[in-house]
């Protein structure tokens, strides 16, 4: 008997699942063993290159929604199959995470297990490749299947998503191509699932000019223009096999309701630090003022422990919905130590041909914001690039 093990290069997702189907309740019909290779963007090979390997493999919500439709061996044509009914419909979660060796090369890929959904709990099971019949697969991150984000769902493979108004709530999306395989007869079948990001990722740096004991202070941080809240999402516009790699998109709902602006904090939430914490060093050693990340750290002090910081730290970006961003300005309000009253600064979100600005789907950026302490100027520098890497993009 020969079960489906979920095994990834870049996941590395290890499992065994298994599923109550009478069509295979006889070992005759047992198909090949298949491993999963699963990629983000692109395959992960330190820990500093894999954030969304860990975004995955998270406890709390991470993992993956899979489901496998069954198609006539080597027939792509998407009408033939039937989108509403799945021959897998379940989740991976992780039982075992990736681990590293001290350089930060991956050391063990994670165990992942297959669940299937039993009235109101989630339990493990098996599934077998179901005779003479190719599959297609698509999956999604497990922290988008939620109602608050997903809705109007036609067949398995389309729905609306929803950017969440507020910043913490917000959550990435990852998706994959529609993705044909056929068994191998001659051995294991490897069935590649490549994630992409659908949305587009902001975050923020703070940059002093000098390096001095004083306090900065940003009590707000704002992207004020016009954002699509939601965008429809089809699995199967995408398609990957033999050497097409399609990637899955969101198509912004432009009819529908738009948010005005997203604040990187909540009541209560800031962001202070002192200029000299921002001192690093360049590849050649050379002593330079470094650009430290913004996020809420006004609850943090010297006995928070390092796993609250840190979680805190991980969670300061703001999701867009990818699209053009006309008239995009980004609004901080931020003080010095000593002084009593804040200051505003507003910076259009420009290209450096002084072109409107655009956010593109599974891009990350980073808004640097360049704060004078010894005297009032600003200035904000737009970092653009994939999610693992960055290249500079200046604006004025």
């Amino acid at each position: 008997m020969k079960r489906f093990i979920f095994s990834a290069i870049a996941l590395m997702v290890v499992t065994t699942a298994c599923t109550e189907s009478g069509l295979i309740d006889a070992p005759q019909f047992y198909g090949s063993r298949i491993a999963f290779d699963t990629y983000i963007g692109k395959a992960p090979i330190t820990k500093a290159e894999s954030v969304d390997l860990s975004y995955l493999e998270s406890n709390a919500s991470g993992g993956a929604r899979v489901y496998a439709f069954m198609c006539e061996t080597g027939n792509r044509d998407l009408n033939t199959i039937d989108f509403s009914s799945a021959y897998m419909d379940g989740r991976i979660k992780n039982v075992a995470p990736t681990t590293y060796k001290a350089d930060g090369s991956i050391d063990s890929y994670g165990k992942w297990q297959y669940e299937v959904s039993k009235g109101n709990a989630w339990s493990v099971e098996e599934v077998y490749w179901p005779g003479d019949v190719d599959l297609a697969f698509a999956a999604y991150n497990l922290k988008a299947d939620d109602s608050k984000y997903i809705s109007n769902r036609i067949g398995l493979t389309q729905f609306d998503f929803t950017v969440a108004q507020v910043v913490s709530e917000q959550v990435d999306l990852l998706a994959t191509p529609l993705t044909f395989v056929s068994e191998d007869k001659s051995g294991e079948t490897t069935v590649g699932l490549r994630f992409s990001h659908l949305l587009s990722r902001v975050g923020f740096k703070i940059l002093p000019t000098n390096l001095n004991d004083i306090t900065i202070y940003i009590n707000s941080v704002k992207l004020c223009g016009a954002f699509p809240k939601s965008g429809h999402v089809n699995l199967a516009s995408a398609v990957s096999y033999g050497s097409q790699s399609g990637i899955p998109q969101i198509v912004p709902n432009t009819s529908g309701e738009y948010a005005t602006e997203y604040s990187l904090f909540s009541e209560n939430e800031s962001f202070s630090i002192e200029s000299n914490d921002c001192a690093g060093v360049d590849e050649n050693n050379a002593p330079i003022i470094k650009a430290q990340p913004i996020y809420n750290n006004a609850s943090v002090t010297a006995n928070t422990p390092a796993a609250t910081k840190a979680a805190l730290e991980a969670n300061r970006y703001m999701m867009i919905m990818p699209g053009p961003a006309a008239n995009t300005i980004l609004e901080v309000s931020y003080m010095l130590e000593g002084e009593t009253e804040s200051h505003i600064a507003r910076v259009p979100l420009k290209k450096a041909d002084n072109s409107e600005w655009s956010f593109d789907a599974g891009k990350a950026y980073e808004l640097v914001l360049k704060i004078a302490n010894k005297s009032i100027e600003f200035e904000a520098e737009i970092i653009e690039g994939i999610w693992e890497q960055s290249t500079p993009d200046n604006i004025n």
